[in-house]
């Protein structure tokens, strides 16, 4: 059987890690903390700048996640390994003048040059806990939503009500 190539949009080192709010998951956690801040609102001043950390990771933990589930699928051995290729960055640049989303990417691209993080300190104070989906569990929604493979039925889903961060 034939290794699947997993295309990363990533540069820079392999362990470099940057700030993501993933798909589904990652919204439904940054919708969760938009309730919490909306019920305290009365005591914010305007204008007031919090910011959602979401998932701090770097590509080789999104492929510690998204292997086991591609075994799982079938689309790599059970012991194999999925591929890593760069996404082609100076494709996107060049094809920017026909598809305007691969310019707006191609724009971003630092964001996966330079380490970063995004400092919730301000954010916790004010809701207590950020609502924070684990990465394997959003990293399987993520492939869920984009129709790659299908919800669990046998298992419970973890992104399910029963153990939703709530603030």
């Amino acid at each position: 059987m034939q290794s699947t190539v997993l295309i990363l949009g990533a540069r820079g080192r392999f362990g470099l890690a940057a700030a993501r709010a993933f798909a589904d998951a990652g919204w439904r956690d940054l919708a969760r903390t938009f309730v919490a801040v909306a019920q305290r609102r009365a005591t914010l001043n305007p204008f007031e700048v919090l910011h959602f950390a979401g998932s701090t990771i770097s590509r080789r933990q999104w492929l510690r996640a998204l292997t086991p589930v591609a075994q799982e699928q079938g689309w790599v051995q059970a012991e194999g390994a999925v591929k890593v290729r760069h996404l082609p960055w100076a494709l996107l640049r060049l094809g920017s003048w026909v598809v305007a989303t691969w310019g707006a990417l191609a724009e971003m691209a630092y964001l996966w040059e330079r380490p970063h993080s995004l400092d919730n300190a301000k954010l916790r104070k004010l809701i207590d806990k950020e609502p924070h989906t684990p990465l394997e569990a959003a990293a399987r929604q993520a492939l869920v939503d984009l129709g790659l493979i299908q919800p669990e039925t046998t298992a419970q889903n973890p992104l399910t009500p029963h153990n939703a961060v709530t603030t």
